[in-house]
């Protein structure tokens, strides 16, 4: 499986020592036949996050100085991408097989197309924490109707992609530091320029911390 785009992969991370190696692990393996880089904002973790990225080869390392939140962070990885197309990934959740893949070639379908997102499973990472899988359940309501894509009024913003062009154009992501609705955000400016937001099932992931 090959690709002609490139792509930008952009990982927010805060504190997410549980998982960033299984995530970062998945990613660089699906990633192996597409032209492509991975950056890891670091948002001020105070746990061993940085450490274990380090360990890592192949992935550029961004810390930032002070925490101000994930749409920051996805802002300033994007600013420091060098390929058009940018590929959003949070850094607590597993992608599925081929997803990325998945994601850019339906990206690149037609032009109405303003971003592709991933569907999230209803499997929940997380079992020290009962209270996640109300949140999994939350993040993943709407999605059962999903047969093949869906056009949706919001982006997803834990595994998505979108033109750094349009994403520019658009304003970036909303920083709402310690609240979430970025991603309805940016999904109505999608909208207001007449792209769709594309919520496509053979791209999927599953999530320790979603919602």
């Amino acid at each position: 499986m090959t690709n002609k785009y490139s792509l930008s992969i952009i990982i927010p991370a805060y504190n997410s020592e549980k998982i960033i190696y299984d995530c970062l692990s998945k990613i660089l393996e699906e990633t192996k036949k597409i032209k492509s880089e991975i950056i890891v904002v670091d948002d001020k973790s105070t746990d061993k996050t940085v450490k274990i990225v380090k360990k890592i080869k192949k992935i550029k390392l961004i810390r930032l100085k002070k925490n101000r939140g994930v749409g920051n962070a996805r802002n300033i990885g994007a600013d420091n991408a060098k390929y058009e197309n940018l590929c959003f990934i949070d850094s607590d959740i597993i992608i599925s097989k081929n997803s990325i893949y998945n994601l850019l070639k339906r990206f690149h379908k037609n032009k109405n197309t303003g971003s592709v997102s991933a569907t999230q499973n209803t499997n929940n990472l997380n079992k020290d924490n009962w209270t996640s899988n109300f949140v999994c359940l939350k993040s993943c309501y709407g999605t059962e109707s999903i047969k093949v894509e869906k056009n949706f009024s919001s982006i997803s913003s834990e595994f998505c992609i979108i033109s750094k062009e349009l994403f520019n154009n658009v304003g970036k992501w909303k920083a709402l530091y310690g609240a979430g609705g970025e991603e309805f955000d940016l999904g109505y400016k999608i909208r207001q320029l007449n792209k769709k937001n594309i919520k496509l099932k053979s791209a999927a992931y599953s999530g320790f911390w979603c919602g």
